[in-house]
């Protein structure tokens, strides 16, 4: 812990650890010292020179972003060398400036706005012309750059580098001709490409989906949570006459110490929101009539009808034949509501899961995610968290590159990083290389390093020098999970830090099973004294005619279940299907009754993030036509109908809190009974190539399907083969093929070379609507397939970044 040292600011005697940035006392008695490049979660750099002050003892005026206080200081901030200081600064960088306040972006909220009305003169002093640079630069997909307006401040370019190592901005050319430009003049491409426009000062970075749209006087801002992905952003949505017009992330509320790799938002969060108002949201209950014939219903007549085919069901082939799955894109009151409708009904058949993973609790064993900060060893076993959980992701590159930690993947696709990792193929099996490195390490066996050593050999070394060691995993695989939990023991056992993080694949996967969205588990994570079917097996029920009625609460099965043939066939059988969803997704259009339902940003309740943490969401918008109902409205609507007693608002929200206490999940096992599935080792399809799909955040049949603002963003469907399997395969960037087994084919593929696959494989996105990958599979294993060339062409495909070994 640093030395507490007192020094003087302004005459008032403060106290504060010694090495601490004098900006950042001076904010302890809410003295403010003006500035443009500092920015506390970035490192100091003292371009700007706005923030002089006075130190005794000094002849000249000191910076106040780069100076660090020690024992004994007396600092003025407010004097009048201090002021004369600052006005010439303020009139140096309004010298150039352009006069277009009243059509800025930032206009309101702009930091050389208050500047120049605190320091600045009533005129210039300047008769020259005011200097020209280009204006409204495309950027890249999501940014306009202004280079008239930019005073330099590299907060844009520092957070390139620093924050997401990336380094795609830079600056160009020299002194007054100096401007923010990307490397290689490429697009600015980048998951966190917005957090640059809220970090830019004045508006020189202005964001394509927000530019001319309000002033913030006009909007409304409310502190809400993000539910794209299970890290759970806090940020603040702003809304202009309940309509959402931006997303910004919260700092101030939950970072108010500005942790370098925390508390930033993503692109997906930041610009995946005109689908609210997109023509294409459902807006009435719809009632299939024919093959592709829809007719409106009213809300009563609608929960009629669910409600008596339910209970029918129920009551003439029993309980067992009603079954629901959803849950992981709901609030916590909608799972908890959802799991009591039918358990009511007498149904254990319930489940969050649809990309067949076991969990997302890990209980006993797990990890914070500031525990990344502290690791000397990362493991990544299987998931992805650069295209799963981006801005957990930022902690990961953190952990690297300024915490020094070692970074490894287990899987056979590389992650896209920007920063030095290690990658170990693992050929699907990665259980069988964490056990025998396992083994290793508990027998204490002396293993130097050597060329051309088995991936266990490596390491187990690297485990063994590791003091502390975190986990990521995507919670699929019995095997993983037992030999990821006897690693982890074994770890704990010889007095190393160790723990584990499971990246769920739905915002709210760990609020959902917290809720009792669970065959084998009640709310709180109890028994259930009955174990229903789970999603694979209310599948296989259904496609052989036992399941009659089934209700997807915000899922698409259709696209999203790795196991195609199965959720095709149970979808095509099942006499009863209803969904709730804001679109007519895959699985909505088999539907059989359609309930429109409010998105996240129109509703309220809480969710439980990745690292377990509940998080309230807040209604920052109003739908702008039609009458979508909440989830939570419908269940309590359905409930009613069918008789069954549901709690109250008020009870409802007790339920849920105490069904998500931290304390609860302690005593779960990776290997527990409720999470144990039987090892599948079959093959789907025939062909050269071991077909891996990719996730992508921007990927999905969803909200991001059905934004036209958000439309640039999204990937084409690619086929990402090793250049060796490409030349193999007398293919080249660009050209356009098909993937083909018997069981069906992916057409309109683009060919992208890339060392992220190995040698006999092929990458295709998971989940795209336009080239599903899931058609390829009728099991849960392996899946492969043939290529063939369709057209030879020359569109590429950016994949830059991937760096590891």
């Amino acid at each position: 812990m640093a030395k507490i040292v007192t020094v003087t600011i302004d005459g008032v005697k403060v106290e504060a650890p010694e090495g601490e940035l004098m900006i950042e006392t001076a904010k302890r008695i809410g003295h403010h010292v003006p500035n443009f490049c500092y920015y506390p979660k970035l490192e100091p750099a003292g371009l700007c020179r706005m923030c002089l002050i006075r130190i005794e003892g000094q002849p000249k005026l000191q910076l106040g972003c780069n100076t660090r206080i020690t024992d004994g200081m007396a600092i003025d901030t407010i004097s009048d060398a201090v002021e004369t200081g600052r006005r010439a600064q303020v009139e140096f960088l309004l010298l150039n400036h352009p006069l277009d306040c009243p059509v800025c972006d930032k206009g309101g909220e702009c930091v050389l706005q208050d500047y120049a009305m605190a320091y600045g003169d009533v005129a210039s002093r300047s008769g020259m012309p005011k200097m020209n640079k280009p204006k409204a630069v495309d950027l890249g997909p999501t940014i306009v750059l202004d280079e008239q307006r930019c005073v330099l401040c590299q907060r844009c370019v520092r957070f390139d580098n620093e924050i997401t190592w990336e380094r795609n901005l830079v600056t160009a050319a020299r002194g007054v001709y100096t401007i923010i430009a990307t490397e290689g003049d490429e697009p600015y491409d980048s998951y966190f490409s917005g957090n640059t426009v809220e970090l830019c000062p004045v508006g020189a970075l202005t964001s394509k989906t927000y530019r001319f749209k309000a002033r913030p006087w006009d909007v409304k801002p409310t502190l809400t949570t993000c539910t794209q992905c299970p890290v759970g952003c806090s940020m603040f949505a702003d809304s202009r006459f309940d309509v959402l017009q931006r997303t910004r992330y919260d700092h101030e509320t939950a970072d108010p110490h500005g942790d370098p790799a925390g508390d930033w938002i993503c692109d997906r969060g930041r610009y995946n929101l005109s689908y609210h108002t997109d023509e294409r949201r459902l807006s009435m209950p719809m009632v299939r009539s024919g093959e592709d014939q829809w007719v409106d219903l009213a809300w009563s007549d609608a929960v009629d009808l669910v409600a008596k085919t339910l209970q029918d069901a129920a009551e003439h082939f029993g309980p067992q034949s009603v079954g629901a799955i959803g849950g992981g894109r709901l609030t916590n009151e909608e799972s908890y509501l959802l799991q009591h409708l039918v358990r009511g009904l007498g149904s254990p058949n319930l489940d969050y899961r649809l990309h067949d993973e076991l969990m997302t609790t890990p209980g006993r064993l797990a990890a914070r995610v500031h525990d990344l900060d502290d690791a000397s060893l990362i493991i990544e076993v299987g998931t992805n968290s650069v295209e799963l959980a981006p801005v957990f992701d930022l902690r990961v590159r953190y952990a690297v590159q300024r915490r020094g930690a070692t970074l490894v993947h287990l899987g056979d696709v590389k992650p896209n990083w920007p920063i030095h990792f290690r990658h170990f193929p693992t050929g699907g099996d990665a259980a069988s290389l964490l056990q025998e490195a396992t083994e290793n390490v508990r027998r204490g066996e002396d293993l130097p390093k050597r060329a051309g050593e088995p991936p266990t050999h490596a390491l187990a070394r690297l485990l063994r020098g590791a003091e502390r060691v975190v986990v990521i995993w995507d919670g699929r695989g019995t095997a993983e999970a037992a030999a990821i939990e006897r690693l982890v023991e074994t770890l704990r056992d010889a007095d190393k830090g160790a723990g584990v993080v499971i990246v769920g694949y739905a915002a709210n996967a760990r609020g959902a099973e917290a809720m009792g969205m669970h065959p084998a588990l009640l709310p709180g994570y109890r028994p259930a004294p009955q174990a229903g079917l789970d999603t694979e097996g209310m599948l296989r029920a259904a496609a052989r005619g036992a399941l009659k009625a089934l209700l997807i609460c915000g899922a698409n099965p259709l696209l999203a279940y790795p196991n195609g043939a199965l959720v095709r066939a149970a979808i095509e059988r099942v006499p009863f299907i209803v969904t709730t969803e804001l679109f007519m997704t895959q699985t909505a259009v088999k539907s059989h009754v359609v309930l429109p339902v409010k998105s996240s940003f129109e509703k309220a309740g809480s969710t439980v993030t990745m690292d377990g943490e509940v998080k309230k969401l807040a209604v920052s918008a109003t739908p702008q036509g039609g009458e979508p109902l909440t989830d939570r409205e419908i269940l309590f609507m359905l409930g009613d109908a069918m008789g069954i007693a549901m709690p109250n608002e008020a009870e409802l929200e007790d339920l849920a809190a105490a069904a998500a206490a931290p304390e609860l999940q302690q005593p779960l096992r990776l290997t527990a009974s409720a999470f144990v599935r039987p090892a599948r080792q079959s093959v789907s399809g025939e062909g050269d190539l071991t077909v891996h799909a990719v996730p992508r955040l921007y990927a999905g049949g969803g909200t991001s399907a059905h934004d036209i603002e958000f439309e640039p963003l999204r990937p084409h469907p690619s086929a990402y083969l090793h250049p060796d399997e490409a030349a193999r395969l007398e293919l080249e960037d660009g050209d356009v093929v098909s993937l083909r087994n018997a069981l069906g084919s992916i057409d309109g593929l683009t060919v992208a070379t890339t060392k992220m696959v190995a040698v006999g494989s092929i990458g295709v996105i998971a989940e795209l609507p336009e080239a599903p990958a899931n058609v390829l599979a009728d099991s849960f294993g392996a899946v492969r397939a043939n290529v063939a060339l369709v057209r030879k062409g020359r569109q590429t495909a950016n994949l830059a970044g991937a760096h590891g070994e």
